[in-house]
């Protein structure tokens, strides 16, 4: 396991890549190195992606932070997606008008959001998606989404979820 000042460093070398505040991942380091180590691993479940499409696995992780995030977890994961090579006008159609998604992608984004939002999931969008991108592509989105919850919910339960924005691709 990485030493405190190992994982500062990952910390700092993360927040200068991406222009984004990591206080309170270094306010939970600070307080409780354990708690820290039991958040580390959990920080590649949401980038985990083998079956689903690049521009799905994006749709999936920007639609769970949009029902989680009031901007700046939402701004950071739309510019790790176009970093990973999502093209920015999927990203744009997602944050301006998701009803003009593709198929695929409107039903990822659909499907998101119920498991998101805790809502019933459409049996024939489900279909449609087990269809298109495979059992493992299901479990990859459901990945995503849990995975990609986890940073807004421990910022707000820190008490740093103050600044809000609307995301931008203006990056």
């Amino acid at each position: 396991m990485p030493t405190s000042q190992e994982f500062h460093q990952q910390l700092n070398d993360f927040s200068s890549a991406f222009d984004y505040d990591v206080t309170y991942l270094r306010e939970l380091l600070d307080s409780s190195q354990p708690a820290y180590e039991a958040f580390a691993p959990v920080q590649g479940m949401s980038r985990h992606r083998a079956a689903l499409p690049i521009d799905a696995h994006a749709v999936a992780c920007v639609t769970a932070m949009l029902s989680e995030d009031c901007g700046p977890c939402t701004q950071l994961q739309l510019q790790m997606s176009v970093q990973a090579g999502v093209d920015r006008s999927v990203l744009k159609t997602l944050i301006e008008s998701p009803e003009a998604l593709s198929p695929l992608l409107g039903d990822v984004y659909e499907h998101a959001r119920a498991v998101a939002g805790d809502t019933a999931t459409d049996d024939a969008r489900l279909e449609r998606l087990r269809a298109a991108c495979g059992t493992a592509g299901l479990a990859e989105l459901g990945l995503a989404v849990a995975g990609s919850r986890v940073y807004p919910t421990l910022k707000r339960a820190l008490g740093h979820a103050k600044a809000c924005h609307r995301p931008s691709l203006e990056f």
